[in-house]
């Protein structure tokens, strides 16, 4: 097979060659390459050693990223490449990273050390693909399977647990049993792994377009990766993801739709203020009786606004409740400009300041003047709206 790869990391296999070094595009950008997609960087890995890589781009951008365990960024026509020795890694006393590496004049063996098939193929313009443990037959059949030993892999590093996770679902490949198994059964050890690790992880896995089929086979992970589990509505939730918009405050909510410490599991998560209370919001309204009138409908959006009420109802029906109705109605209340917030209603603080005897209850009163509006006990008027407020305040 040929992989057509951009000019600058051509360039960098050729003048590794030129210095009388083997090189090789390897991993993730020939996985992509190899079904089609587009890689977002390309990496090379080769028998140079970090200091003869800084050496033949003496000329150029080098950044010693990881010089230590052979890796050095080039920089070429602006585009950061990851330049990698050939290594072998040692013992990992942290279940995160190898304590020492090797280098080694062999790809073999350094495709030897990745974690899946998939990610163990290296690609040379002339010499083509190098793929010693059948990750292009595992791409061809969608399925994830460690390279070597699945145990002794997730024991090494924890993360490759939920990597194995994120690619499975993102790609829609199923997990090799094998490998599944010593996903679940070694699920412990994630608490190895930071929780920002865990969230970056975690954030792509649950949009992937397998992400329920995939957590459904891997109930102990998520029991030790997510906070709060088990989750109130977990079956469901699972049959729904796939129904969803792939955006993480959306998929998480349905995960933890009904549940009460939503707002706190997500801080344990360490995820983004917004997504915090993104998900905290809606997993608490998918929770909710589903609207079935304009009143109600226009609650919703007033406590959710407009976008994020369109999502609990996506929710709603994505855990196959009849939320039809609930959206009917609130593309009536777009259309028509009906008023569901206090910026929209005929009347502000000004108009009722006098009517109260603190100020501080002004904004109670509109409030409270806004929920007749959607009530629809009282049109949204700057006369009818006065008169009400002056008798409820009389």
């Amino acid at each position: 097979m040929k992989i057509e790869l951009p000019a600058y990391a051509a360039a960098i296999i050729n003048r590794l060659e030129a210095a009388g070094h083997e090189a090789y595009v390897v991993g993730g950008c020939v996985r992509d390459a190899v079904l089609g997609r587009t890689p977002k960087d390309w990496d090379v890995c080769t028998s140079a050693l970090p200091e003869q890589v800084i050496a033949c781009f003496a000329d150029e951008r080098v950044v010693p990223t990881g010089a230590a365990h052979g890796t050095v960024t080039v920089i070429l026509d602006k585009q950061p490449v990851e330049v990698t020795t050939y290594r072998v890694d040692g013992s990992y006393s942290d279940s995160r990273h190898p304590d020492s590496v090797r280098f080694t004049p062999r790809i073999q063996e350094d495709l030897a050390r990745r974690d899946f098939t998939v990610n163990a193929m290296a690609y040379h313009p002339r010499r083509g693909l190098v793929d010693p443990f059948g990750g292009r037959q595992d791409l061809k059949e969608c399925r994830i399977r460690c390279v070597g030993e699945p145990t002794k892999r997730f024991e090494e590093d924890a993360l490759r647990i939920l990597r194995g996770a994120r690619f499975a679902s993102v790609l829609g490949f199923v997990i090799d049993p094998p490998t599944l198994q010593a996903m679940n059964g070694l699920a412990g050890r994630l608490c190895h792994v930071s929780t920002e690790r865990i969230w970056t992880e975690w954030s792509q896995l649950v949009c992937g377009k397998r992400a329920g089929g995939v957590l459904s086979a891997l109930e102990p992970v998520c029991a030790a990766a997510l906070p709060g589990w088990p989750l109130p509505r977990v079956p469901q939730a699972f049959a729904a993801l796939d129904r969803l918009p792939p955006l993480p405050g959306v998929r998480l909510a349905a995960l933890y739709a009904g549940f009460a410490g939503t707002e706190q599991a997500m801080r344990d998560l360490r995820a983004p203020k917004k997504i915090i209370a993104q998900v905290a919001l809606l997993a608490a309204e998918a929770a909710m009786p589903v609207p079935d009138n304009m009143p109600d409908v226009r609650k919703l959006v007033f406590r959710c606004g407009r976008e994020n009420s369109e999502q609990v109802l996506a929710i709603m029906t994505a855990f196959e409740q009849n939320a039809q109705r609930a959206r009917q109605l609130l593309d009536e209340c777009q259309e028509n400009h009906l008023c569901c917030d206090l910026a929209n209603l005929a009347i502000s603080g000004r108009h009722v300041a006098r009517l109260v005897q603190d100020p501080q209850q002004t904004g109670a009163l509109l409030e409270k003047l806004l929920m007749a509006v959607m009530e629809e006990q009282v049109p949204n008027e700057k006369g009818p709206l006065i008169a009400l407020a002056k008798q409820w305040t009389a």
